[in-house]
């Protein structure tokens, strides 16, 4: 009967290809399970895909399985395979010489899921280890230029320290401002996309992570700067990908900029000043924004908001009395989705303030 090192040597054979997707999707989800990525992971999943026999496309599939968020860890195959899968989760955990508790969890996780002990864990960890040290290139000791195993802490020849290097890795997930505005957008070949990385890079710290193989951009913005939040909106209207977050929450772009045509035509207007009242359009409202669409006629439905009260203390006489609250309601329902333009504008209002009181 195999020992459990036995089957350490047995490469998996006969795997369906849903199998090979799924066995090489355990390894994406360890690989990225502390939200970055290094070269030595993405190497060693490639190395196991061509030694299970797997096509690109089962990686490919395996990575976007793992990406969506819908992939859990999965038994694939016989014992012998599960305990080679299991191997090769723990290679790629240790790859990029950090052991992240996420990691850990997982390990853990599979081996409650195929049977194995901790001291069966302990075996493969070591072999992995080796399997490793096997594969990691070695560097020059910057003392006696004596070859060194890479993490290794000690120079063999002349003893010295080695400083250690962290493989180069790529975040994987942005770490999204819990205050304030954040954008996220991919790169595009989009007229935009240049002029929206220049303004993001005006506007602070820019952060990068890979999705679906392409690079993502964020940039935060204090709540104060929502001028800033329209200029990158505009350069990003060619865009597909894209995202905005408030206070650590994402909402919905057209919410937040639903405005901005409006805007854009209230620029383009022969007279700016009247256009949101509706003078354009021989409409007028007293609320100061035509798409409160209650405007100032004799049809109007917000004139019918009240009731007639008798008042007067000789002659009593009809007074039509308007339901403010009603009203109220009304505005703030229809103006919803234009919410941010009112934030715009009384921003811009405080900063002409402030430059007012310098003068």
């Amino acid at each position: 009967m195999l020992s459990l090192y036995d089957y350490l040597t047995v490469i998996p054979l006969g795997l369906t290809d849903k199998e090979k997707t799924d066995y090489l999707a355990n390894l994406w989800l360890v690989a990225r399970a502390d939200k970055a990525l290094s070269d030595q992971e993405k190497a060693l999943i490639d190395e196991v895909q061509k030694s299970i026999q797997a096509k690109r496309a089962h990686n490919t599939a395996a990575q976007k399985a793992v990406e969506s968020g819908g992939f859990s860890l999965t038994k694939v195959g016989s014992f012998a395979d599960q305990v080679q899968n299991l191997e090769d989760m723990v290679t790629v955990a240790l790859a990029d010489s950090d052991l992240a508790q996420a990691e850990t969890d997982l390990i853990a996780s599979f081996c409650g899921l195929i049977g194995i002990q901790q001291e069966q864990l302990d075996l493969v960890t070591s072999d992995a280890s080796k399997r490793l040290k096997e594969q990691t290139p070695t560097v020059p000791c910057a003392k006696c230029s004596a070859q060194i195993q890479s993490g290794a802490r000690f120079c063999p020849s002349c003893g010295a320290p080695v400083e250690s290097a962290a493989p180069p890795s790529t975040a994987l997930e942005f770490d999204i401002p819990k205050a304030g505005y954040a954008i996220a957008f991919s790169e595009s070949t989009a007229p935009g996309f240049a002029t929206a990385v220049e303004l993001a890079k005006q506007m602070g710290p820019i952060q990068t992570v890979l999705k679906n193989k392409k690079n993502w951009y964020l940039v935060g913005i204090s709540t104060d700067r929502f001028i800033d939040v329209t200029r990158m909106a505009k350069a990003l209207a060619g865009i597909r990908n894209r995202a905005i977050y408030h206070d650590g929450q994402q909402i919905d772009w057209d919410e937040v900029f639903g405005f901005i045509w409006c805007a854009t035509q209230r620029d383009q207007a022969y007279k700016p000043g009247e256009y949101c009242f509706g003078k354009d359009e021989n409409r007028i409202n007293p609320w100061g924004c035509k798409q409160a669409r209650m405007d100032w006629n004799e049809w109007s439905t917000w004139f019918s908001y009240g009731r007639w009260e008798k008042t007067g203390i000789v002659s009593k006489r009809n007074v039509w009395i308007f339901d403010k609250e009603r009203i109220r309601h009304d505005l703030a329902t229809n103006l919803h989705r234009f919410r941010f333009a009112l934030i715009l504008i009384k921003g811009l209002l405080t900063r002409c303030y402030r430059r007012s009181q310098i003068g």
